[in-house]
């Protein structure tokens, strides 16, 4: 199957175009240091990567979307480009 092309949009929207014959899209999300998150997608074509449950800890995140396919007739895509998502450290205002 084809590569998708995943981009951030709004900073914190992870999009790509639909993949002709896929199922569904394998989001993994990693940081260096911890176990890559992997978020399968059966609906669609983003994922809102700042409402992910448990939510990301502060660092800089490699993204990247593979399309799977339910069909022995086709094979997964390669992996998308990364996409690099940034979870900034909370900012606390002292009164």
């Amino acid at each position: 199957m084809a590569t998708p092309e995943a981009q951030l949009v709004e900073n914190d929207v992870l999009t790509w175009e639909e993949v002709p014959h896929a199922d569904t899209y394998e989001v993994t999300i990693e940081i260096e240091g911890q176990e890559p998150r992997v978020i399968v997608v059966e609906e669609g074509t983003e994922l809102d990567l700042s409402s992910l449950q448990p939510a990301l800890t502060p660092g800089t995140y490699s993204v990247t979307v593979v399309a799977k396919s339910n069909s022995p007739l086709y094979t997964d895509s390669d992996p998308s480009e990364e996409v690099t998502y940034e979870v900034p450290v909370p900012v606390v205002a002292l009164a």
